[in-house]
């Protein structure tokens, strides 16, 4: 914009307003004067003052013209002082507030420089520290290394041990599992043993059994016998009876008739006991005639001298047939002499129950100990046999908790097998990361 020295210079004075626009010699010049107006038109004076008026009129409308502007350019020239002084004082708050920024810029700049070398000491600091941590990476990365070193070693001491431990399981579980191969094989012998003891022992029994119903058939169809026998005789003792009674009368009324006393009849029958005999028939001796029955009274035969006399006691077990016959001669014999009654008969047949219930008692005594002792053998065998299967079972029990045991044993040794290779990856693992950093670090 520049001061008004440069204002008046720019815009000009009247001076150079004249110079400018025009001075009336300029006018004169550029318009051309009167002389030059003659040359030019060359007319008459009527067309020179017409001309000369023409020109004062422009020339003063010029004038106005400059006039005008020349306001115009003092108005300028005043609003452009206007503007200077207003530049002027914004450059003077320009120059205070650069001044101003330039003392926060430089306070600015020493607080920068105060950081720049507070983080100059915290690098020193800092490349101290990592120096120190540099120190101790490579302290550890060297204890580390010797650890590996060391933990190869014991993992390879263990591996070997393991190894060792892996070949004597092996050994001892084969030797366990043809141990209880053998084992499983003499159970399997032992079982067959039992099972044919046990087959032998079932046919004992079975025969024995066999037997027993075939001498309780035989003692049941003996009673039977004696049944139909004791029928019979019971049938002949009636039928003797009866005629005993029809010959009692006889002899009563005989005795009426003659006028004797009567008499005891004796009968002479192979069938018949009586207690009197009749008039005609001869006397009976006090002895037993030979080759004749004796001859005994009703009350005789009724009494248990003559019972125990013709039917004796038995003590003791007889055979079947030996019963048989004595039953059949003491019917025989009662029949024989005339002195069996019914009541003997009964007792007869119950004595021949009891023997053979006793026969078949002792029988089955004798059988029953004869077939106890080879039960009991039997038994015997068949306990030792139960047993040695036992004692085998509990050995093969024994070899299977130490088989247990011995695969615990080696799942225990895999897992630390394993647990040792972990932590070698992981060492090595971390000594790889320390080598990885430690060159980072040096290049920092």
């Amino acid at each position: 914009v520049g001061s008004p020295e440069s204002c008046d210079t720019t815009v000009g004075s009247p001076e150079s307003c004249d110079t400018t626009v025009g001075s009336p010699e300029s006018c004169d010049t550029t318009v051309g004067s009167p002389e030059s107006c003659d040359t030019t038109v060359g007319g008459p004076e009527s067309r020179d003052r017409t001309v000369g008026e023409q020109l004062e009129e422009e020339l003063r409308r010029q004038v106005g013209r400059l006039q005008t502007e020349l306001d115009e350019a003092r108005l300028d020239i005043q609003r452009h002082q206007d503007k200077c002084l207003q530049l002027l004082g914004q450059q003077e708050e320009e120059r205070r507030g650069s001044s101003q920024r330039a003392q926060r810029q430089s306070q600015h700049v020493q607080q920068l420089q105060a950081e720049l070398q507070w983080v100059q000491e915290e690098l020193e600091r800092v490349e101290e520290e990592k120096e120190c941590e540099l120190l101790e990476v490579q302290e550890r990365l060297h204890s580390a290394r010797e650890e590996v070193v060391n933990l190869r070693h014991g993992a390879e001491e263990a591996g070997a041990e393991r190894e060792n431990e892996i070949a004597t399981l092996q050994e001892e579980l084969c030797r366990v599992q043809a141990h209880l191969q053998r084992l499983q094989q003499i159970s399997a012998g032992y079982e067959l043993e039992i099972t044919s003891l046990r087959g032998e022992i079932s046919l004992k029994t079975q025969s024995q059994q066999r037997r027993g119903a075939e001498e309780v058939a035989q003692l049941q169809g003996a009673v039977q016998s004696l049944q139909s026998e004791c029928r019979k005789l019971r049938d002949e003792n009636k039928d003797l009876t009866e005629r005993l009674e029809d010959m009692e009368q006889l002899n009563i009324r005989v005795a009426e008739r003659g006028g004797e006393a009567p008499q005891k009849v004796v009968c002479w029958s192979p069938y018949l006991t009586t207690g009197t005999k009749p008039a005609h028939g001869p006397r009976s001796d006090p002895g037993p005639a030979p080759g004749a029955a004796s001859v005994r009274t009703a009350s005789e035969a009724d009494s248990p001298e003559y019972c125990d006399k013709v039917t004796p006691s038995v003590r003791g077990p007889y055979r079947l047939s030996a019963g048989r016959e004595t039953v059949r001669g003491r019917a025989g014999g009662g029949c024989g002499q005339g002195e069996v009654n019914l009541t003997q008969l009964e007792s007869c047949l119950r004595e021949m129950e009891e023997q053979s219930t006793e026969c078949g008692h002792s029988r089955r005594l004798s059988q029953r100990d004869s077939g106890s002792l080879e039960d009991s053998s039997l038994r015997e065998q068949l306990c030792e046999a139960e047993q040695r299967a036992m004692c085998v079972q509990r050995e093969c029990q024994g070899l299977l908790r130490e088989l247990k045991t011995l695969e615990e044993r080696y799942q225990r040794s895999q897992a630390e097998r394993m647990e040792l290779e972990t932590e070698l990856s992981q060492c090595k693992d971390q000594i790889h990361r320390l080598e990885t950093v430690n060159p980072q670090m040096r290049q920092n």
